[in-house]
């Protein structure tokens, strides 16, 4: 349960969700994170691939987050497709903190 819900923390940072340190704003509907159906509804997990896609379809370094996307939302299993959104965001988020962090180097 603990990395799930450290899974949809990320989820939430990714997605840009309102949140606070016990309730998330998901599809209008405050939860608290013991709530969060990420990992087991493709309805809530649906958009966040759809994200997924559209930023990992951009270069070739990406291609390997889009297939492997793409081939777990073909199989339908709910628990393959969560473990791949994860890694992507995941990677996603740790290139975003690189570039905030060169960013704040250059500026310096």
């Amino acid at each position: 349960m603990k990395e799930n819900n450290n899974n949809n923390r990320l989820i939430i940072e990714f997605m840009k969700y309102p949140a606070d340190h016990f309730t998330v704003v998901v599809r209008g509907r405050k939860y608290t994170y013991d709530e969060l159906q990420f990992d087991t509804s493709h309805d809530w997990l649906t958009p966040v691939v759809r994200r997924c896609l559209v930023l990992a379809n951009t270069g070739d370094e990406w291609d390997q987050y889009y297939d492997a996307i793409q081939y777990a939302t073909l199989d339908s299993d709910i628990e393959n497709l969560y473990e791949k959104v994860i890694d992507f965001i995941t990677f996603y988020l740790s290139l975003k903190q690189e570039i905030l962090a060169y960013k704040s180097l250059a500026d310096k």
